[in-house]
């Protein structure tokens, strides 16, 4: 939470620039950490709160909040 990147963002960029160079395409990396608490807030507001139904909806709420923040932060 200091800013600083980890070995995983270090090699999700790496992984980010051949994909660049290969396609000619832009590639644009979007921070996600606590996008899953942030889930789990939503979930909490909807009265989603049985383990069983937040295990099935974490990881898609939790997309859901990073596209939004990507298209949030492109002004689209």
């Amino acid at each position: 939470m200091d800013g600083t990147e980890g070995e995983r963002a270090e090699k999700t960029r790496t992984f980010g620039d051949m994909i660049a160079r290969r396609t000619g395409l832009p590639v644009r990396f979007q921070d996600e950490r606590l996008t899953t608490e942030e889930a789990y807030w939503i979930m909490d507001e909807n009265n989603i709160r049985s383990r069983e139904d937040r295990k099935a909806h974490t990881d898609s709420m939790a997309a859901a909040v990073i596209l939004g923040d990507f298209l949030n932060s492109t002004g689209r």
